[in-house]
């Protein structure tokens, strides 16, 4: 049977290196995160070549949108050109913090994948949500992608690099978002296994106040509900470093 969840999951990871989000390789299987040559000379490259292009762009005072709209008036355009250029300068912290935060990156995917591959039921409870966000992400770079090159018919050949420009910095804030909320879907998915474990050492622990039985087993019994209990601990404790590393890296204040 076709497992297409891992397939979306390797899209994911493949689209990121290809557009130079990412930095560093990971085996979901194994859970090893590790640096490798080919990776970051890559990143090195394509992340050089956006900084070059952004530079060029900018000092030739392009005004892609501008043209794609047609005439407006100042403020019109003066709207559309600081969007334009804060979605840019957004793409491209988004590439600097990945390299500021390389470690603290690959140290909080060495968590995910370890908290991920032990309960493989995480990832039958999530396939729909995984779905969806592939799709929606595609959908989006599609659209992003249908929009240019219908511009491209109508803009002169000096117009193409911002009209680039604009897709590769969409895209790169597009698949940030997505790793975001794929971390987060992972974290949520565990806190509702977590919550039906607990509610089950619960029960047993009712169950095993209501028929007491000898004490032998009383004490066997009760050392099982803690030992799951502290198990239940760990893994909840995992779980919030995960969201307080998501947290310091991605700068964003997350439910608790």
């Amino acid at each position: 049977m076709l497992d297409w969840t891992s397939w979306i999951l390797g899209m994911f990871y493949l689209y990121g290196h290809m557009i130079g989000v990412s930095n560093f390789e990971f085996d979901w299987r194994t859970g090893r995160v590790f640096k490798a040559k080919r990776s970051t000379l890559y990143a090195i490259a394509i992340n050089f070549v956006i900084i070059i292009s952004c530079t060029y762009h900018w000092t030739r005072h392009t005004n892609m949108m501008v043209v794609i709209f047609g005439k407006a008036n100042k403020l019109h355009e003066y709207v559309i050109v600081i969007m334009t250029g804060l979605r840019i300068a957004a793409g491209l912290v988004t590439l600097v913090t990945r390299w500021q935060w390389r470690c603290e990156m690959m140290d909080l995917t060495r968590k995910v994948i370890r908290v991920f591959n032990a309960r493989p039921q995480v990832k039958r409870l999530s396939r729909w949500n995984i779905l969806s966000k592939f799709l929606t992400g595609a959908l989006t770079d599609l659209l992003q992608v249908l929009i240019t090159l219908d511009a491209m018919g109508r803009v002169d050949s000096e117009f193409y690099l911002g009209m680039a420009l604009q897709y590769w910095m969409l895209a790169i804030l597009n698949l940030s978002i997505s790793q975001h909320y794929l971390i987060m879907l992972f974290v949520r998915t565990q806190y509702q296994l977590l919550n039906a474990d607990l509610r089950q050492v619960i029960e047993e622990t009712k169950e095993l106040s209501r028929n007491p039985q000898g004490q032998g087993a009383f004490i066997t019994r009760c050392c099982s509900l803690a030992d799951q209990l502290e198990d239940i601990a760990k893994l909840q404790n995992q779980l919030q470093s995960i969201v307080n590393q998501l947290e310091d890296i991605f700068g964003l204040p997350l439910p608790t």
